[in-house]
């Protein structure tokens, strides 16, 4: 059979909640009653418990637009547009604020399929075309009526909803062992960067309670005294193509650092900073923008350059350079950080600051077996990062070719 497109209102009925003097003031929000949904407690296509607001079943019955149904579904319309969910029973006959549209389809669009094609790039990249506004982005219920929904016949609806649906239970299985392993990490990390291994007897120190055998030194008396803690010299009037890659602070986004995004300069010019050539082992810290994101040096980085920003703390063969980053990463360390962070535009850590941060030091044997512990389930972590990676872009695929017809499905 022939798809056909409609508009989404003429396949659903649309409201939003109530936008009058009736609206709930701080005042009235309790502490137990009728949940009220907010665009905040959208989170990845579910509602979310975390910060609920509650109102009473008077208020309620005074917000007559913002009725909830099971199967509605949830779009943000002011604000980030398209964050979106489907009402499960848990809040049927809840109440929802005034940025968020509800969607009630009819019978002739399955919900689950309504959605998707919500969220597709197709129908999401016109609505984003539509909005207005520039410090509040605002799609308008008029405006979210007219978009045009590609439309197959209700059975294939619902076997492409089935199909998108098995995905994104993989992915949430996903997350949820993300979330697992993320809060068994920060475990370890806790216990074994300030307690250690096997150990017994403890002792004060300047980062807190500490084994008995452990010292406490100054970071930059851990590093090679040939290449102290210093700042990236290289700067924009610098850069050139195809040159020496140099490290800058946006390059901390990614998982590893990836040579062939970064920007580069001349050999002449990297040479001239020597001492800021990275190594295998060295740790690179920014002082600025994403500070405490620190990451090791591996071999997709040996070579490069530091522009400004970004301090070098060397590797010095006097401690193992893994436990050193996760020393660094850790939270007794972070709030020592915390401390010399100064500026109130520019957040910055002064160098200065940085050579004076204590670091906790157990024995190297010890030091191995507790990085190899923490890698292991930053291993972990990342593989099912990858495999979340993965998933996405399957789901973005079939959305492609399933949404639009390009790939029709039996039914």
């Amino acid at each position: 059979m022939i798809w056909h497109k409609k508009e989404l209102g003429n396949l659903a009925e649309i409201g939003d909640g109530n936008h009058s003097s009736k609206y709930p003031n701080s005042s009235e929000f309790i502490s137990e009653g009728v949940p009220f949904i907010r665009s905040v407690n959208l989170v990845n296509g579910n509602i979310g418990d975390s910060d609920m607001k509650f109102i009473s079943p008077e208020k309620h019955i005074q917000l007559l637009k913002g009725h909830l149904k099971t199967g509605d579904i949830l779009f943000t319309n002011r604000g980030q547009i398209g964050k979106m969910a489907i009402v499960p029973k848990k809040y049927n006959n809840s109440n929802l604020n005034s940025q968020t549209a509800w969607i009630r389809s009819s019978e002739e669009v399955f919900n689950k399929y309504l959605y998707y094609q919500l969220g597709s790039n197709l129908v999401l990249g016109k609505i984003i075309d539509n909005t207005n506004g520039t410090a509040l982005q605002q799609l308008t219920i008029k405006e979210l009526k007219k978009i045009s929904i590609p439309l197959p016949p209700f059975q294939e609806q619902q076997k492409i909803a089935e199909i998108l649906s098995t995905v994104d239970a993989k992915i949430e299985v996903i997350d949820q062992q993300i979330i697992v392993t993320q809060e068994l990490k920060q475990g370890l990390m806790q216990r074994l960067l300030t307690k250690g291994i096997g150990h017994t007897e403890f002792k004060d120190s300047p980062v807190g309670e500490i084994p008995m055998s452990w010292d406490v030194v100054e970071l930059e008396k851990l590093v090679n005294p040939k290449r102290p803690i210093r700042y990236g010299i290289v700067q924009t009037g610098e850069y050139i193509e195809n040159g020496i890659p140099c490290i800058r602070v946006v390059d901390f986004n990614n998982r590893e650092f990836n040579k062939r995004t970064m920007i580069t300069t001349s050999s002449e010019i990297s040479n001239s900073y020597k001492t800021t050539i990275l190594e295998e082992g060295d740790i690179v810290f920014p002082l600025r923008g994403r500070i405490g994101e620190v990451k090791l040096v591996n071999e997709n980085a040996v070579g490069a350059n530091l522009t400004r920003g970004i301090a070098l703390i060397s590797n010095s063969k006097k401690i193992n350079p893994s436990y050193l980053y996760w020393q660094i990463r850790s939270n007794s360390v972070k709030k020592l950080i915390e401390l010399e962070i100064n500026g109130t535009t520019l957040k910055e850590v002064p160098i200065g600051g940085l050579k004076k941060i204590l670091i906790p030091i157990s024995s190297s044997e010890e030091q191995c077996k507790i990085s190899a512990i923490l890698n292991s389930v930053e291993g972990k972590l990342s593989v099912l990062e990858d495999k979340k990676t993965h998933y996405q872009e399957l789901k973005q695929g079939l959305m492609q070719q399933l949404l639009t017809g390009k790939i029709r499905v039996k039914i």
